[in-house]
This record gives structure tokens, C-alpha cells and sequence, in this order.
């Protein structure tokens, strides 16, 4: 047999066993997780020590994850939110690292408590699906809505600003 042939004929098992474990989560994992919720109701304390004696044996890797989860969630709302274009809707800055999301009509309009910022507040987009009434801020202009109620890009056009 060909080495190369051997490759494909492997990438296609694996492909297929994949895909049958797919299948039996499909049928199977409501039970699975039902299942998983009553062992750790039974035992909490067991199961904290174990989780604890992972996190303390692979911080580093939980860690890593972590901020690679919390990166990919922010992303994943900007994206959502600035229509593909990861650009600040007020003045156009474009720099990632600059952009927020913002609350159009605040966060009491929201429903959810003041606190609810960063993590928790993209985690809880995605969990809704991207509701409506978010948008995406560059910080300044985000401070300046949270501070003045507008932006001073909304509040003066472009031609009537002095030239320093």
C-alpha cells in the first residue's frame, strides 16, 4: 500500500468515528449529562476535590483556554454587533483592542443589573443570541455617552469643529 493512500484511508476513519460519536451524542447525551448532574448532586465534595486537584495539576492549560474562550467570545460580539466591519459605529476607529459594546439605551433598559459588564456580558449575548439594542463603541466614545449622554461626535458635525 501506497503511504499516501495509507494517509487518506486513515483521515477517513477517523472522520467516520467522529462522526459516530456525534451520532451517539445526539441520542445518547441528554442521559449522559442527566446522568453526570445526579453523580455530582450525590458527591460535591468528591467532585470539588477532583476539580481542584485538575486545575492545580494543569493550571496552565486551564488558563490558556480560558483566554482563548474569552477572546473568541469578544471577538464573536463585536463581529456580531459591528455588522462584520469591527468598527467603532460613532467614529470609525477600527483598532480591536479600542472597540467596546455598548448598551443603546442603557443597561436599566436591558433589564439586567449594572454589573453586568465584560465576560459575563458577552457570555450572556451569545447565550440570548445577540439580542437587539447593543451596539459597537470605540471606548472614548463609549465614555463620553456613559459620562455627557452623547458622544461629541454626535453632538458637532465635522465642518464645525476648530482646527487646532
Amino acid at each position: 500500500m501506497v503511504p499516501m493512500e495509507f494517509e487518506k484511508q486513515q483521515i477517513a476513519r477517523r472522520a467516520a468515528k467522529r462522526a459516530a460519536g456525534r451520532a451517539w451524542w445526539v441520542d445518547n447525551g441528554d442521559q449522559t449529562r442527566a446522568a453526570r448532574r445526579a453523580q455530582h448532586a450525590e458527591n460535591p465534595e468528591t467532585n470539588r476535590r477532583r476539580g481542584r486537584a485538575y486545575y492545580a495539576a494543569n493550571r496552565s492549560n486551564v488558563l490558556a483556554k480560558g483566554r482563548a474562550r474569552h477572546a473568541a467570545d469578544r471577538l464573536r460580539c463585536l463581529h456580531h454587533y459591528s455588522d462584520g466591519t469591527m468598527k467603532c459605529c460613532c467614529c470609525g476607529e477600527g483598532t480591536e483592542q479600542f472597540l467596546t459594546i455598548d448598551h443603546i439605551d442603557g443597561k436599566r433598559a436591558m433589564g439586567h443589573s449594572r454589573s453586568m459588564n465584560g465576560t459575563p456580558l458577552r457570555r450572556w449575548l451569545i447565550k440570548n443570541e445577540f439580542p437587539q439594542g447593543f451596539q459597537v463603541l470605540c471606548y472614548n466614545c463609549n465614555c463620553a455617552k456613559g459620562f455627557y449622554g452623547q458622544c461629541p461626535h454626535q453632538s458637532t458635525s465635522t465642518t464645525d469643529r476648530e482646527e487646532p
